[in-house]
């Protein structure tokens, strides 16, 4: 398991290493911290797209608060969103 802080609460992040496909878990990481604000504001049990314009990632999110648990359901590049 990953750990995240943001805010003031320790968070457990879920990412299957499949979604990792050439890309370090640190990036992954570094992202989320980097919208903490964002992270914090949304609603739980809900899944959010995220995109992340520097890498052209778009991410899908599910925050679960009671379990302060964050799962990236999927990881996509900007390319393969516009040929589908």
């Amino acid at each position: 398991m990953n750990k995240l802080k943001l805010g003031k609460k320790d968070w457990t992040v879920k990412i299957a290493e499949v979604l990792l496909d050439g890309i370090e878990l640190e990036e992954v990481l570094g992202y989320l911290k980097s919208i903490e604000d964002v992270i914090i504001g949304m609603n739980s049990n809900q899944d959010y797209m995220l995109v992340e314009e520097n890498k052209s990632r778009t991410y899908i999110i599910r925050k679960n608060e009671k379990d302060l648990e964050l799962a990236i359901l999927s990881i996509m590049d900007a390319k393969d969103i516009l040929k589908k």
